[in-house]
């Protein structure tokens, strides 16, 4: 998953594709299923890595999961992932905080499983 923020402006990516010849790419929103065209800036082949770089005019929306998929010149997917837009610093990012409290409740188990079979 990829964490980006939601103010507009330059986005950067760093993915390892399929095909090496990108073209474009789009963004659809999870909560309300719209798909946004969005054109690529630059691609630059790194040592182990490809660094995109597009650019935002609208808001991506705060909390918001949004599927991206990156296409190479003949349509064809080259690139699939999900991303989750947020303010937080990604390092300190945390589902379980919500305004500063801990929102997760630990289930005391024995850890006890079953397996079945051999």
């Amino acid at each position: 998953m990829i964490i980006l923020t939601p103010e507009i402006g330059l986005k950067i990516l760093n993915i390892i594709p399929r095909y090496e010849e990108i073209s474009y790419l789009t963004l659809r929103d999870d909560s309300n299923n719209t798909t946004q065209l969005f054109s690529i800036d630059s691609v630059t082949a790194l040592e182990w890595y490809y660094r995109i770089e597009f650019t935002t005019e609208d808001l991506l929306l705060e909390n918001r999961y949004y599927d991206l998929t990156i296409y190479a010149l003949d349509d064809s997917i080259s690139y699939k992932d999900r991303i989750f837009v947020t303010s937080q610093n990604s390092k300190d990012f945390s589902v379980n905080v919500l305004n500063g409290e801990y929102q997760y409740k630990q289930n005391n188990s024995d850890n006890d499983f079953l397996t079945y079979g051999e």
